[in-house]
């Protein structure tokens, strides 16, 4: 277990891909107090992920309802692995649920989702599309980006770069980009979580390896160092793409973009860069990549459309969550308050 005590409340955001976040009742979640926040490691990864889907409830509750009782919570945040289960057992016990929603997978089984659980998603695409599958209003908030770890004073601009290679990125299609524009040079950089085994991986970059004009690139931590030397982003994903990171990160050091118009990348994009209708055609990518390079008007204009992008920054997304999480919680209260005495939460 990891307990972080009388810490600001910027700490749940910077630990927002955790499985559990529980807020001690004392404390109030508003822009001017600092909350305490445990985070149990353990219990969080086998009751929040795959076992928490899986293993009886019986076997998961008294832990459960143990660590509910120990620290008293507000509120209980659990990210798009958890199990709803759970989450209705605290819903149970009146406290106020919040689930974030940061890739569509979990949208399958929509009927499941309790009545009082809240949802929260990542981008304004994300929030739409829940809405929809779970017919309730979505809020969102979207990932803050800490522009100390991605701004580059650049030094030299010769690649057209792809980051995280594999097939739901779109890996054959940037092959095909790169087979067809010999005469610039490319990198294709490892991603972190591919969510393929390294041998598969290995096996998927290999047509790509075989290219001249391709340079695969190790996973790198400082992506400062990738963006440090490239010229043009490509995001050619053939997959539902709830927001696009990658996207925010280039633009941030006037590097244009050339995407996939799928899911949310067209708004993540905005005006820095091309959208391609076809996702799927890699001449289509060739064409709007060299719209921008061969024409050096365009390729600045592009370049300066969303360098400063101040929606991102921490403290806006601290104090949006900050604005739902004490809403929910109000809402909660007042909604249980209205209720004949002995009345349990509303059950879906």
């Amino acid at each position: 277990m990891v307990a972080l005590r009388k810490q600001p409340i910027s700490v749940l955001i910077r630990a927002f891909l955790l499985r559990l976040f529980l807020f001690k009742r004392e404390s109030r979640v508003t822009p001017t107090v600092e909350t305490e926040i445990v985070v149990d490691r353990v219990w969080g990864f086998s009751a929040m992920g795959f076992l928490g889907r899986h293993l009886d409830l019986r076997y998961l509750k008294p832990t459960f309802k143990r660590r509910i009782e120990e620290i008293a919570p507000d509120i209980l945040l659990g990210d798009f692995s958890a199990s709803d289960s759970l989450f209705k057992f605290a819903l149970a016990l009146g406290i106020t649920c919040i689930k974030t929603v940061r890739s569509l997978p979990v949208l399958d089984h929509p009927s499941i989702v309790p009545l009082d659980l809240h949802v929260i998603g990542n981008s304004p695409y994300s929030s739409r599309v829940a809405g929809a599958t779970f017919n309730r209003e979505v809020y969102y908030v979207q990932p803050y980006i800490d522009r100390s770890r991605y701004k580059v004073q650049r030094k030299s601009c010769t690649y057209i770069t792809f980051i995280n290679p594999t097939e739901q990125k779109g890996l054959p299609v940037a092959v095909e980009i790169a087979r067809l524009m010999p005469e610039h040079r490319f990198q294709f950089v490892m991603g972190k979580w591919s969510g393929c085994s390294e041998k598969k991986v290995q096996i998927q970059v290999s047509e790509a390896r075989s290219l001249d004009n391709v340079d695969i690139v190790s996973h790198i931590h400082d992506r400062r160092e990738v963006y440090s030397g490239t010229r043009l982003l490509i995001v050619p994903s053939q997959f539902v793409e709830t927001f696009g990171r990658v996207i925010v990160e280039a633009q941030l050091n006037g590097i244009p973009v050339v995407g996939a118009h799928v899911g949310g990348i067209r708004e993540t994009l905005g005006k820095g860069g091309i959208l391609v209708e076809n996702r799927s055609s890699p001449l289509a990518y060739v064409n709007a990549i060299r719209e921008i390079l061969d024409n050096e008007e365009q390729f600045s204009t592009l370049a300066l459309e969303n360098v400063e992008q101040d929606e991102f920054i921490l403290e806006k997304q601290i104090e949006k969550f900050q604005a739902l999480a004490t809403g929910f919680l109000q809402a909660d209260r007042s909604s249980r308050d209205t209720r004949p005495v002995g009345t349990p939460p509303a059950q879906p």
